[in-house]
């Protein structure tokens, strides 16, 4: 169900709805090779499926390949299309990853960068700090390894399109997530001020919060750590309804939008999934002359 939310009069989605559906972009995107991480599972099986449904050749990336398969074989059944499995730690070797990619597909022309690692424990009784560090590895190093090691190629054809997933927590006092927070607000500042080089050269770059929806990322059992994290997870869990169709089939729509020329004011920008994306669109100009949906410091 859409509902409005007063400070702004944008509508709210909680599932897809015919805007950002994906058969509606497949002028733009059909033919287009797609790269997905963390493609196996959640969101990123989500994204794949959806951009096959809007007509693009996907890579399917994740670090293990126990799920990959039956989702290549659901995409070349169901639409009969060329699709790529592909594992591979991104931190580790993502010019390897890109290269077999388009050896496989073509050029990439859109960069999807999904995989993400939560934590979920108080700060002050980490025993690892390795493994708080892991998610900083993981939300931060690895999608900015990818976009650059992406760079030339995106840059020699003067265009390219990169959606990496963030968190509207960031701009929340949330305690006992300071890895999972600090790496998301990390990467997000960092392509804000990336887009300020690669604008110009053709290449768009978009974080998007993907709503409130459960998967293995938000309530997995690894990423919440002792009972006091899992029972403050478990209040949470009855209002995180989104499902994963809606950002899924949102990124598809922004990225449709992106190859017609069309949302590159969002370029560097921030975006909640949730908010009605036509709507969105509309506000072009409020966005612009307001500097809004960009992370930074408010003053007196």
């Amino acid at each position: 169900m859409a509902v409005a939310r007063r400070s702004t009069g944008i509508t709210i989605h909680g599932d897809t709805y015919p805007f950002i559906s994906p058969p509606r972009y497949r002028a733009s995107l059909s033919g287009k090779v797609v790269l997905v991480t963390g493609a196996s599972r959640g969101i990123g099986r989500a994204t794949c499926l959806a951009f096959a449904q809007a007509g693009a050749h996907v890579a399917a990336l994740a670090r293990t390949s126990s799920a990959l398969d039956t989702l290549i074989s659901e995409i070349s059944t169901q639409y009969r299309l060329p699709a790529l499995a592909i594992t591979g730690d991104v931190a580790i070797n993502a010019i390897g990853i890109i290269k077999r990619v388009e050896e496989e597909l073509g050029s990439i022309d859109i960069l999807i960068n999904n995989a993400g690692m939560n934590r979920m424990a108080r700060f002050t009784e980490e025993k690892d700090f390795t493994t708080w560090w892991r998610v900083w590895e993981v939300n931060t190093l690895a999608p900015l390894a990818l976009i650059h090691a992406l760079i030339p190629s995106f840059r020699a054809r003067g265009h390219g399109i990169i959606i990496t997933l963030g968190t509207a927590v960031i701009d929340s006092p949330m305690p006992f997530l300071s890895s999972y927070v600090g790496s998301k607000a990390g990467m997000q500042k960092a392509i804000q001020v990336i887009d300020l080089e690669l604008r110009s050269q053709g290449t768009q770059n978009f974080v998007v919060h993907p709503g409130s929806n459960v998967s293995e990322l938000s309530a997995g059992d690894d990423s919440i750590i002792g009972q006091e994290m899992k029972g403050i997870i478990a209040n949470y869990l009855p209002y995180m309804t989104d499902t994963l169709t809606l950002p899924a089939d949102s990124m598809v729509a922004l990225a449709g939008l992106a190859e017609e020329g069309k949302a590159e004011f969002l370029s560097g920008r921030f975006w909640d999934v949730t908010e009605d994306l036509e709507e969105l669109m509309e506000k072009q100009d409020e966005i612009l002359t307001e500097n809004l949906y960009n992370l930074r410091l408010r003053k007196l």
